[in-house]
């Protein structure tokens, strides 16, 4: 069926040939004020006016069904929408790296949460028998601090005791004696100690030579 019509070999007109061999003429949509005319485009879009409102109360205005647009376990993209989670009474399967994950809770509706993730947990050891300082942790890195929970301090020394001083850096933050024979002291804080310095190593130093102790620190590693 062929379009357009040509009006006696003068300007043809956009018409469209539907069944019945009947031709509807295509128009152009414009608007603009009285004496002017603009062709609606993305650029010069169709005004609307809003008439009223959207009916509130129990009104009826057809079916609303909000959702997200990625599913658990998938490639992140857009903005996210859900809020909620789902509870759970075992470990759900590892998601991949940078996937979109569904918010986890137990039975209750209780979010699940962890002071520090296992992969940003840090631990040290040292052992002295001077009164020269070592590190325990090493320094974290760049933009990044160590909180420390825990601090076990044992002297396994017959005769000779001494203070201990765990450090920020060179900074002392916790000190406590370590008797001979076994005598020592244990510090621990799920929530921190004391954060470090950021990029700083937590060291220790006995105050007498002689001694042997043994010094262990744990903590996590938090952006800083």
């Amino acid at each position: 069926m062929p379009d357009n019509t040509n009006q006696q070999a003068n300007d043809t007109i956009s018409t469209d040939e539907i069944a019945g061999g009947v031709k509807v003429q295509r128009v152009k949509v414009q608007h603009g004020t009285d004496g002017s005319a603009s062709d609606v485009s993305t650029s010069s879009p169709l005004p609307v006016n809003v008439q009223s409102a959207l009916p509130t109360g129990s009104n009826s205005i057809g079916q609303v069904d909000p959702r997200g647009n990625v599913a658990h376990d998938s490639p992140d993209s857009g903005n996210p929408v859900k809020i909620g989670g789902k509870s759970r009474t075992a470990l759900v399967a590892v998601s991949t790296a940078s996937d979109r994950a569904d918010l986890s809770t137990d039975k209750f509706g209780r979010v699940f949460a962890v002071a520090a993730p296992p992969d940003q947990r840090v631990t040290g050891q040292v052992n002295r028998t001077d009164a020269v300082a070592a590190n325990v942790i090493a320094a974290p890195g760049a933009s990044i601090a160590v909180v420390v929970t825990d601090i076990l301090v044992t002297n396994a020394h017959a005769s000779v005791g001494t203070k201990v001083s765990i450090r920020d850096g060179e900074a002392v933050k916790v000190t406590g004696f370590a008797t001979a024979n076994g005598g020592g002291f244990h510090l621990s804080n799920p929530d921190g100690l004391f954060v470090a310095t950021v990029n700083t190593a937590i060291s220790a130093i006995c105050a007498t030579s002689g001694s042997n102790t043994e010094i262990f620190v744990s903590g996590y590693k938090v952006p800083a």
